[in-house]
């Protein structure tokens, strides 16, 4: 056999291979996405809209596939329905978390937008330190939420010890650029704590991001330009001292 037919039959293999791969793909994420959905049509009684299928990559033991849905009437309730990559039997789904996560961020817009005039966001993640899926027993397998927000905090708190922890994370649009600049965002730190001190939530971990002062090109290119400073002690910070004291280590 010649070297140059040897090379085209190697290339005809390698072109093949890479064909029967592509359609093993695509014909996999087809079957995701097909079981997801019927899924959510059997389990939720609202009209849902599909936005997309993940494949992930098998790099250890219990990483599955996640299709992505939306109610249609609630855009902003994105959650995913997790399926197994070795047997594509449903895993379970994050709607009930997504659901209490944005009910959450709800609960604490008006309070934010009065203390940082609406230069702020919050972020709150229901984070299952067992595994993937987010959703308490009490939850699985129905197709409506009637409880408040206050019943289903009640409901996650009162799960296993130590099985759901929250995140809240504040973005802050601007950046600490000097001590008079600290003082005043101390202040209105210790007003969001209180605040929350005040009320019936608990996060475990209670984050700041604000900008660099002087990010550098990697920073920006790695979407990696923030200042992260953490409260792990916030139920015990009652002074503007307490809180200057931290933002100034950062």
């Amino acid at each position: 056999m010649s070297f140059r037919r040897a090379i085209l039959i190697l290339g005809v293999v390698f072109i093949v291979g890479i064909v029967f791969l592509g359609s093993r793909y695509h014909m996999t994420k087809q079957r995701v996405t097909d079981v997801a959905k019927e899924y959510v049509r059997e389990s939720f009684g609202q009209e849902m809209q599909f936005v997309k299928t993940t494949m992930r990559m098998p790099i250890a033991d219990g990483v599955n596939h996640r299709s992505y849905f939306y109610p249609t009437d609630n855009p902003e309730l994105i959650f995913f329905v997790e399926v197994s990559r070795n047997t594509f039997d449903i895993v379970g789904s994050t709607y009930y978390s997504a659901y209490f996560e944005l009910l959450m961020k709800d609960n604490f817009v008006d309070i934010m937008s009065d203390i940082w005039n609406g230069a702020s966001s919050l972020e709150v993640s229901v984070r299952n330190t067992r595994n993937k899926l987010r959703t308490p027993l009490d939850f699985d397998g129905r197709q409506s939420i009637n409880e408040t927000l206050e019943e289903m905090a009640l409901v996650f708190y009162n799960s296993s010890p130590n099985e759901y922890s929250f995140d809240f994370i504040v973005n802050i649009n601007g950046s600490l650029s000097s001590d008079s600049d600290i003082t005043e965002e101390a202040s209105k730190i210790l007003e969001f704590i209180s605040y929350l001190q005040s009320s019936n939530f608990e996060p475990t971990n209670l984050i700041f991001h604000y900008d660099m002062l002087n990010p550098t090109i990697f920073d920006r290119i790695f979407d990696n330009a923030k200042i992260q400073i953490r409260f792990d002690e916030w139920l015990d910070i009652k002074t503007v001292e307490q809180v200057e004291e931290l933002l100034i280590k950062n």
